[in-house]
């Protein structure tokens, strides 16, 4: 047992007692996936926790900063690549100054002298510390990329390694990468839509080559796509290629850059197909086109939040006027369900160049009743019970059936009637509901369990007052209203304790609503009513949409980012 007194009277909570909080979880997962080499799965852990994504993104760069620091005092100095002057000689090649770097490897210019041409090495940033894993990973890139012989793919020249430092020799592309031309534009300044079309279409042949050869690029971006010196676009890094009939873990599936990322990257699926590719050059487009990534420039937690969630925002909104077929071939790049993708990159190829010839495209925008389908469809695995699409619409069921009722009130209608309609309400309510759940349930937490366990129960309680109501005042509906309106608010503010405290507020108001609706004529009580909880319902819906959006409660994340 450990003391946590200050005073170490030993007095104090241990650290078996101790709970685990939902932030200590998420540095676990982190750290515990570093130990192992791995890339972290946050993805169930975002889930849960979409509030503290801020936090744990603070507490990750805190960490860099101290690594960093130690680094220039300990044995970290040795892991950078060393300095290279002109005249270093590696596999007989002349190394140069270096052009660029990522997370694995550093790229020199060199200077072949038996072919008398100029060459790009890639050697591993680790330098003589490689470990057999990178090594692996390093031969396999080289591998993969050599394989492929496309027009629109870096070559690849050859592989050694020397002094126990493993290399790749391969074309050198002078024109640099598309990030640095992006780079170079104003923010929010897109590429003409001709000259962006006309590059995505080149670099999706590419990836369909690749394809082809049962090679999943899985990294595609603009670092990652070079230009000769002619201009024309090469698909570069194979680094993170896997072979599609590969089965892996689900800690190298989420492998990628946040923003280029699919959703099902994001989720830790484990069977990732060529879509996945599809859906990067679907979000590269999109911000040639915008001039700003399709989820934004914001902390990589929220970034992979908004690419499980959210389609990004209409390009022919924005300030560069892109034309309606080039925005649907984006969009459906970037669809959340990979079989409403294309096909196959070369399928995006084709509507690309029917675009550039002025053709009708093979693909069509979806309707409206398809697009709302979809959205909702997507919020049964977002990350709360009530999720802001299902609010909306239990918003509208209600008021819709409470003004259904007050009509047949009014009209002297049959109770019969009005009972039914009361009937199929509740009915829709719960089966609304229990579709959302069964989307979620895997990702459950206690908390949640027991928020979706308060839900459940008010809306069975509500549905068990219709045969007492019936047995003391007949068929007239109208009795039923106070009662049910204070079932509701008790749920609601039941609700303050377990999920967010703004339900204790909701709550409060059905109560007084409930006990106050004998001050007013019967014949009001169903609009009342039906106005009440849909305002409560569409309030709650609009901070669960905020949440989506922001990842936190609004002004928390935002003031975490900017700091």
């Amino acid at each position: 047992m450990v003391d946590l007194r200050p005073d170490g009277t030993g007095e104090g909570e241990t650290l078996a007692q101790a709970p685990v909080t939902g932030l200590e979880k998420g540095i676990g997962i982190v750290l515990r996936a570093e130990e192992a080499g791995q890339a972290p799965d946050l993805a169930d852990w975002l889930a849960h926790h979409p509030d503290l994504a801020g936090e744990l993104a603070l507490f990750l760069a805190g960490q860099r900063g101290i690594q960093t620091v130690a680094s220039q005092w300990g044995e970290g100095e040795v892991m950078a690549p060393p300095e290279v002057s002109f005249k270093q000689r590696v596999g007989g090649l002349e190394l140069g100054e270096e052009i660029d770097r990522g997370g694995m490897g550093v790229v020199y210019r060199a200077y072949d002298p038996s072919l008398r041409r100029e060459v790009a090495v890639k050697r591993v940033i680790s330098g003589v510390f490689t470990s057999s894993t990178e090594r692996a990973r390093f031969r396999f890139e080289a591998e993969a990329a050599a394989g492929l012989s496309h027009p629109a793919v870096v070559p690849i020249h050859a592989f050694g390694d020397e002094g126990g430092q493993p290399y790749l020799v391969m074309a050198l592309m002078e024109g640099g990468s598309l990030a640095q031309r992006l780079r170079n534009r104003k923010p929010g300044e897109g590429m003409p839509a001709l000259e962006a079309a006309e590059l995505i279409r080149d670099v999706a042949l590419g990836a369909h080559h690749a394809h082809q050869r049962g090679l999943l690029h899985r990294d595609l971006k603009p670092g990652n796509i070079l230009f000769d010196g002619q201009g024309r676009p090469h698909i570069a890094d194979f680094g993170l290629a896997l072979p599609l009939e590969a089965t892996f873990s689900l800690s190298r599936s989420m492998a990628g850059t946040a923003g280029y990322m699919a959703p099902e990257q994001v989720g830790g699926e484990q069977s990732l197909t060529i879509a996945v590719d599809v859906h990067a050059l679907g979000a590269i487009l999109y911000e040639l086109l915008a001039g700003e990534p399709p989820f934004g420039r914001e902390e990589w937690l929220l970034t992979l939040q908004r690419v499980r969630d959210e389609m990004p925002p209409p390009l022919r909104g924005g300030q560069n006027g892109v034309a309606v077929d080039l925005e649907t071939i984006c969009l459906r790049c970037l669809e959340k369900d990979p079989q409403d993708r294309y096909p196959s990159a070369q399928a995006l190829a084709d509507d690309l160049t029917h675009f550039l010839h002025g053709e009708p495209l093979d693909s069509r925008r979806p309707g409206l009743l398809v697009g709302v389908f979809r959205v909702i469809s997507r919020r049964r695995l977002t990350l709360s019970m009530g999720s802001w699409p299902g609010c909306f619409l239990a918003a509208l069921l209600w008021l819709v059936a409470h003004g259904l009722i007050a009509w047949l009130v009014v009209k002297g209608a049959s109770g019969g009637w009005a009972y039914a309609v009361l009937g199929c309400s509740l009915v829709g309510w719960v089966g609304l509901y229990l579709w959302f759940l069964v989307g979620r349930i895997r990702f459950l937490s206690s908390v949640e369990r027991l928020s979706a366990g308060l839900q459940l129960g008010t809306m069975l309680g509500c549905a068990a007052l219709v045969p007492g109501q019936i047995w003391i005042f007949g068929l007239d509906v109208l009795p039923i209203y106070p009662p049910m309106t204070v079932v509701l608010g008790l749920g609601l503010f039941a609700h303050g304790a377990t999920h967010w405290g703004r339900f204790y507020l909701a709550g409060a108001v059905l109560l007084m609503i409930g006990c106050g609706l004998p001050l007013v004529s019967p014949f009001l009580w169903p609009v009342v009513h039906g106005v009440a909880f849909a305002g409560v319902l569409v309030w709650i819906g609009v901070w669960l949409r905020r949440f989506d959006r922001e990842g936190n409660p609004p002004g928390v994340l935002s003031r975490v980012v900017k700091e």
